[in-house]
């Protein structure tokens, strides 16, 4: 069992601002499919159309926040991987089996908050690609990275192939009544009707999408482990130079993607396979190298006393990232269904909900983890691990520090 201020010391301050930052982005990717029936409409073929405030949100959206930050987080679990694997080895505990039961711990968490809550939960996947990575830990960092370059590259090069591809739009479905059909459940059905409803027209794609998306995210996972392994994040001064080289590198290679995204937004760039298929291309393609240009000029930045000073609330914030990023889900869906706002609220109307309540969780976060070791939700989960019971609260010269 770890001391407090062991816990403590072993912590990476940029890498709990990191994550949370990444958090930020995370709930407003998120925040439009859970007021609105996004994942119904894609399963039509009728994407939602945007208009005014909305297109322009949409588009900036796309360009800087789309599929950037659950790829931040990607690398992030990778390097947790590291760290969780290193200091089991350091204490001669059974590292693997000890993450594997984190790992179930975690699909147990993802599951519940899929079927109760809301279909768009990557917790489920990052759990299944954990036991992806398991094999990884002893390689060298020269084959980790290899290997996450070639399953990034094979992944998406599968997808910029079917660019030239014709797109079906004919057989897009242009019957919208299942959307009004979620639009009346989610704001008149009953709990138990909502989750029968959502087990039969939500759910089930999620499922499918697991193994495809554990695929997906375990590229960067591995990259998260090469840097834990380089040991990356702990003395970034002593690693100026390649923080640097990746932040111009991933700059000016995201700036072609982001060109073709905006133009596909305008209409002044075209594909055979129609404008969602690329877009979606472009902006996964766009989340690689934009993710590791945030990264990278995150932890220049934090080498800064005044940054670490500025962007502390994200520090808290990113340490009970778990606990947060459920507790947005559950919050944003009480509050959709105690007033009846699913499907109601226009795009920049649902963003108030993220300005409103990411401060108060920052808030939150800082005052609970004045008092208390771990979150809430990373305390169970730290129990289930170790299967035992593990202290919660501070000792008292701990809380006075």
């Amino acid at each position: 069992m770890d001391s407090p201020s062991l816990l403590e010391k072993e912590r990476i301050v940029s890498v709990d601002i990191i994550r949370g930052f990444a958090l930020i982005g995370i709930f407003l990717v998120n925040l439009p499919t859970m007021h609105s029936p996004v994942f119904i409409q894609g399963q039509l073929g009728m994407p939602p159309v945007y208009e005014g405030a909305d297109r322009v949100l949409r588009i900036l959206l796309d360009l800087f926040v789309q599929a950037k930050f659950y790829t931040i987080f990607s690398f992030l679990f990778g390097f947790g991987f590291y760290i969780f694997m290193s200091r089991a080895e350091a204490r001669r505990t059974p590292g693997k089996r000890l993450f594997a039961r984190r790992l179930l711990a975690l699909l147990v968490f993802g599951l519940l908050h899929m079927i109760l809550f809301w279909s768009g939960d990557i917790l489920s996947t990052y759990a299944v690609a954990g036991f992806l990575l398991l094999p990884f830990f002893h390689r060298k960092p020269a084959t980790i990275a290899a290997w996450a370059v070639l399953i990034m590259v094979a992944f998406h090069s599968l997808f910029v192939s079917g660019l030239s591809v014709g797109s079906p739009g004919a057989m897009a479905s242009a019957n919208s009544e299942p959307i009004h059909e979620a639009i009346d459940m989610y704001q008149e059905g009953s709990w138990r009707e909502l989750i029968a409803f959502r087990w039969l027209a939500e759910i089930p794609s999620s499922l499918l999408n697991i193994p495809f998306a554990a695929v997906m995210v375990l590229g960067m996972f591995l990259l998260g482990l090469f840097a834990g392994k380089r040991d990356l994040f702990r003395d970034v001064k002593k690693h100026h130079r390649l923080f640097r080289t990746v932040q111009i590198a991933s700059l000016l290679l995201s700036l072609p993607t982001l060109y073709v995204i905006y133009g596909l937004h305008q209409s002044i760039v075209s594909f055979p396979a129609g404008v969602d298929y690329a877009k979606d291309t472009f902006i996964n393609l766009n989340g690689i190298t934009m993710s590791l240009f945030y990264m990278s000029t995150l932890a220049l930045l934090l080498q800064r006393p005044t940054v670490q000073q500025v962007l502390a609330p994200l520090r808290s914030f990113g340490q009970m990232a778990l606990t947060n990023y459920l507790a947005q889900t559950v919050i944003t869906f009480g509050f959709i269904r105690l007033f009846g706002l699913y499907g109601q609220l226009a795009l920049w109307q649902g963003t108030i909900i993220a300005i409103v309540l990411l401060p108060l969780q920052m808030v939150f976060s800082y005052y609970w983890l004045k008092s208390f070791r771990f979150g809430p939700l990373e305390w169970i989960w730290r129990m289930f691990t170790y299967l035992s019971i593990q202290p919660l609260r501070k000792r008292s010269s701990a809380v006075s520090e």
